[in-house]
């Protein structure tokens, strides 16, 4: 994990703000489902995305990577599929 050097309290209700900087370069929208995981470091938070979301997704990536004919672009949609399937649970 990388330290972003931002800090928040945890209100009377439990609530984290996130950082308006931090949602839009992950492409969090108001609204959006979050998930929520630990591991042996503390706490995870993703962006939720049910299976049938992911799935349609990496059907529409393939048929990219299938029509692609430059090398560097395929390799790109190579690691936003691999990146998916990392961030599968």
């Amino acid at each position: 994990m990388k330290a972003l050097g931002v800090v928040r309290k945890i209100d009377e209700l439990g609530r984290i703000v996130i950082p308006k900087e931090i949602r839009r370069i992950n492409g969090w929208d108001t609204g959006q489902p979050m998930e929520f995981y630990t591991d042996e470091k503390g706490l995870v938070i993703k962006a939720y995305r049910d299976h049938e979301e992911q799935t349609e997704i990496k059907q529409k990536l393939q048929s990219l990577i299938d029509s692609c004919s430059s090398k560097e672009e395929l390799q790109k949609l190579n690691e936003i599929v691999k990146y998916l399937d990392k961030s599968s649970v």
